[in-house]
């Protein structure tokens, strides 16, 4: 018979499923708990058998941690996780429902007192059970009312079904009374939701007016200390025999001013997607392309995509909308943890909006180190008399012969406490120091363009070098700053931080680079398979997962025990019913008594006795975890029987 904690288990158990979209298991789990409990004779499960029911449930912990954290940000895996908890404490209701006892070993829940000799202690997982799943079912992102008036209801229910009389009085006065508390509760549980929302609101609010204004300004000294970190942030492939592009570019700055450079005014502009085909610029198809692969990690939600500056179209992007913004930012909006797309690009088109008076501006601060610059390379009289290509091979020939390349952890400009202003960054990189990272680079670059009176702006990006099997890998040291110059109707870059750069920058990488490589090149190969495998179905993966796992559990349920009534001691473990101890304690009277501690053969050499060690390996193989088949007994005890009648073990005199 199904008592009332047990159909409060079941109903909490199918709530769970309908809440979290699992009904379906949720039904097949308590079909399973039902017939164990009504149909199936009860069985007396032996200590290590109620382990190994724990041990599954440990297994399962960790068959849902490496299914959703090996692909997802942790944001986005802690409701699913939280969701699926009632699997980790099945097995253990489970091995209580088909136990006489009812009850499971507290001792299953920490592994160190599995070996303890003390007395047993047991409880009921029941209860644990009910809370679990009713916690597990209100772990969903949406409000939900239904979840309250529900969880209100089932212990509504549970109250009625427990033992004693209730007359129609109390049945009544009870009833009001609920009708009271659920709708005060209620109307204070809307009130919560109602602030709730209100403060999520205000805190997705600051968090996304955070967002938007960090990615419409750069800091210099952003990308050197980015450059400091030696992940993996990119992948590249190209096509066979052919090489990636340089440079990917995140986006373009147009003011400088304070030690800031900051994204230009410009429309947001949506991309269309024809299908799978996400088309940056017009005319595709009368260009000869060349195409690359591209791996991104994503936190879900806006990302922002690495691109060549040429970018044509992206294939096989998996994202519900793409738009490119100022700076052509090209930004989008997916839910996938791992995007992997193919890039079209070609010809002489770039993202970047036709150049405006911003890209021709220098603020009054650095008007004076930056016009002495200018002056002394005479770059106006080159751009009126021999063009802007040679003001750029100027600039870049300057910069190149005079300045040394410098990390930021190595430069003194980025000591702590040493504040510069813009104009005094520039006079020392330009006048005194001529050593630097990438941003000062750049920075200089484009403003002296401008000086010139060519408009240029300051890029953030990756360069693209280190090749690794047939792909390249891009780290965070791999971050970079340019200039683009507009030559003759369209964008062109200069690059004037010294290439030596890239060799410098990797000297400094940590001696735990090629653990972290290992770690993340499973990462991606799991997440290609997951993500981005064409050519098998996503049903065999999971087929081939849920065989793993069903194997993986087959081998930790294989060596579940019931216990032999005429068997067990009072603790609740099989007894050996075995002839050895009595034999020990006649070698210990024929012989020597074995002293604490020692190691039973150690003690049968000291007695030279040492023709029974495979006998005490017989016994202890039998005691300690062997096959506890009655004739294996037997054959134990009738070769200590023939030990017992050619050994004299009468006690010496």
């Amino acid at each position: 018979m199904i008592r009332a904690p047990q159909i409060l288990l079941l109903t909490c158990l199918l709530f769970w499923g309908w809440q979290v979209g699992t009904l379906l298991l949720a039904v097949l789990m308590g079909f399973g708990l039902v017939a164990l409990l009504l149909f199936l004779p009860k069985k007396t499960l032996t200590l290590r058998s109620y382990y190994q029911f724990g041990d599954l449930g440990v297994l399962a912990v960790l068959a849902i941690a490496a299914w959703y954290w090996l692909d997802d940000a942790v944001l986005r895996i802690t409701y699913p996780t939280i969701q699926m908890l009632p699997l980790v404490l099945f097995p253990l209701l489970v091995a209580q429902s088909m136990s006489q006892k009812q009850k499971i070993p507290l001792a299953t829940f920490y592994i160190w007192r599995r070996k303890s000799e003390g007395e047993t202690q047991w409880m009921d997982v029941t209860w644990p059970f009910v809370l679990l799943c009713l916690f597990s079912a209100g772990a969903l992102k949406a409000d939900n009312q239904i979840y309250f008036v529900a969880v209100i209801a089932v212990m509504w229910v549970w109250l009625l079904l427990q033992r004693g009389q209730f007359y129609l009085q109390q049945l009544i006065a009870a009833g009001l009374m609920f009708v009271v508390v659920v709708s005060l509760a209620f109307g204070v549980h809307l009130l919560m939701l109602d602030m709730q929302q209100r403060l999520t609101d205000g805190m997705n609010a600051w968090l996304q007016g955070r967002y938007d204004q960090a990615s419409q300004y750069s800091s210099m000294g952003e990308v050197g200390r980015e450059k400091l970190s030696d992940d993996i942030v990119l992948r590249v492939k190209p096509a066979t025999g052919a090489l990636p592009p340089k440079l990917l570019s995140l986006k373009s700055y147009q003011h400088y001013t304070n030690n800031d450079w900051f994204v230009g005014s410009g429309s947001e502009v949506s991309i269309d997607n024809e299908q799978r085909l996400w088309l940056l610029q017009q005319g595709v198809e009368h260009v000869e392309q060349q195409r690359v692969r591209i791996f991104q990690q994503s936190q879900g939600g806006e990302a922002d995509l690495a691109l060549p500056s040429n970018a044509l179209a992206l294939d096989g992007l998996v994202a519900t909308y793409l738009s490119v913004g100022a700076g052509g930012r090209v930004k989008a909006l997916v839910k996938r943890p791992f995007l992997a797309y193919d890039v079209l690009y070609a010809g002489d088109g770039s993202l970047q909006a036709v150049p405006d008076k911003a890209d021709l501006f220098v603020a009054k601060a650095e008007q004076e180190v930056i016009g002495q610059v200018a002056t002394q390379l005479q770059l106006q009289r080159i751009y009126q008399n021999q063009g802007a290509n040679a003001v750029v091979q100027t600039i870049h020939q300057y910069l190149y012969q005079n300045f040394t390349y410098l990390s930021w952890e190595d430069n003194p400009a980025n000591k702590p406490g040493l504040n510069q202003s813009s104009a005094e960054k520039l006079s020392d990189f330009l006048w005194v120091s001529k050593a630097g990272h990438c941003e000062y680079f750049a920075t200089a670059a484009t403003l002296l363009l401008r000086a010139a009176g060519m408009p240029a702006r300051y890029v953030l990006g990756y360069a693209v070098n280190e090749k690794d099997g047939e792909m390249y890998v891009v780290r965070g040291r791999d971050a970079h700053a340019w200039a683009i110059a507009y030559i003759d109707g369209k964008w062109n870059t200069l690059d004037a931080t010294p290439p030596d750069w890239l060799a410098l920058e990797s000297v400094s990488q940590s001696w735990l680079q090629p653990i972290n490589d290992w770690f993340s090149s499973l990462k991606f190969e799991y997440q290609q398979w997951r993500y981005n495998d064409d050519k098998i179905a996503n049903w065999i993966w999971y087929t081939l997962l849920l065989l793993l796992f069903s194997l993986l559990a087959w081998r930790t349920l294989r060596r579940v025990e019931i216990e032999d009534e005429g068997k067990k001691g009072k603790d609740g473990q099989v007894k050996i019913i075995s002839e050895w101890p009595q034999l020990e304690a006649e070698l210990s009277a024929r012989f020597a008594p074995r002293l604490p501690g020692e190691l039973l053969q150690d003690w049968l050499c000291r007695i030279e006795q040492s023709e029974l060690i495979p006998l005490a390996k017989m016994y202890c193989w039998l005691r300690f975890g062997g096959d506890r088949a009655d004739n294996a007994l037997d054959e134990l005890n009738q070769r200590i029987g023939k030990v017992r009648q050619l050994i004299d073990l009468a006690p010496k005199k």
